[in-house]
């Protein structure tokens, strides 16, 4: 999936392009499930709609890939993340215009990071 985003929070502006894979789930079964979570008491729902976007198949319904774009201390970001979504390399501009590069963990602590700190 290819995507355009704009969020506005109160002025907090964050705006991009990003690349995300889907599973390998057919939509009719996933909207059957979301509806029949919908029925279920408030408290309950976190929960069971937690556990459908978690996917049994291991990788997660939707992962983002790539996103490329401006967050919301007004850096510009390229950010590359994992098959299931978690950051591993960013490299980014500050507002001040001072550039980085990271490389994450799985758990996302940076390991390295140039330039050094």
């Amino acid at each position: 999936m290819i995507y355009l985003q704009y969020i506005d929070d109160n002025g907090l502006r964050k705006m991009g392009l990003t690349v995300a894979d889907r599973a390998d789930v057919p939509l009719t079964g996933l909207i059957a499930k979301v509806d029949s979570i919908k029925k279920l008491p408030a408290d309950a729902q976190g929960a069971a709609m937690k556990a459908v976007m978690e996917n049994k198949g291991g990788e997660p319904l939707m992962a983002e890939r790539v996103y490329v774009g401006r967050d919301r201390k007004k850096a510009a970001l390229v950010n590359l993340s994992d098959r299931m979504g978690r950051s591993r390399i960013r490299m980014m501009v500050d507002s001040l215009g001072t550039p980085s590069l990271e490389f994450l963990d799985e758990a996302g602590k940076v390991t390295s990071r140039l330039p050094a700190q």
